[in-house]
């Protein structure tokens, strides 16, 4: 069963192929001309066809979300068993960043910084956002006021998180 934004857009779509069909059977450019019986039965066939390729994007977002949480579930426990290696990995790259002079240190931190809370991310975010959003089967249209609230929080905690850790001493 379709949602209501779905069975909208297989409405619409109903809609502009009704209109494009009925156009080429006016004009002569489907010949010999349809009857409404014939135009009826060619749109079901159009709108069986947008169901089931809205039905198709449902069960792959599905299939996504079951993929994407037995991932994260592995990957979970794989740094649970291997805590002593994750540690280790952590304390190289530390230890390799306060290894660097301060001017590789500054420009690291700002380069980070500025791609994750810089006043050029907006963008950024809202596309990785929307693709993470369609990926699980979310409406885009649906999800623009979450973003939008995620867009305008999160990027100034963590810059607030930046500075704090680069300032707290």
């Amino acid at each position: 069963v379709l949602g209501h934004h779905e069975a909208q857009e297989v409405a619409n779509g109903l809609i502009k192929a009704e209109k494009s069909l009925r156009y080429d059977n006016a004009m002569g450019f489907i010949m010999p001309a349809l009857s409404e019986a014939e135009i009826t039965a060619k749109l079901r066939d159009v709108g069986s066809r947008l169901e089931q390729h809205h039905k198709t994007g449902m069960l792959q977002a599905a299939a996504n979300t079951i993929a994407d949480t037995i991932v994260g579930f592995l990957v979970f426990i794989g740094v649970m068993t291997n805590k002593q290696k994750v540690r280790d990995y952590f304390a190289r790259v530390g230890n390799s960043f306060l290894g660097m002079s301060f001017s590789m240190q500054a420009f690291w931190l700002l380069l980070v910084s500025d791609i994750l809370v810089g006043y050029h991310s907006a963008e950024g975010w809202d596309s990785i956002l929307a693709v993470i959003g369609q990926h699980y089967g979310f409406d885009e249209h649906g999800l623009h006021n979450w973003i939008a609230i995620f867009i305008a929080t999160v990027p100034v905690c963590m810059d607030v998180a930046f500075k704090f850790w680069v300032f707290k001493e």
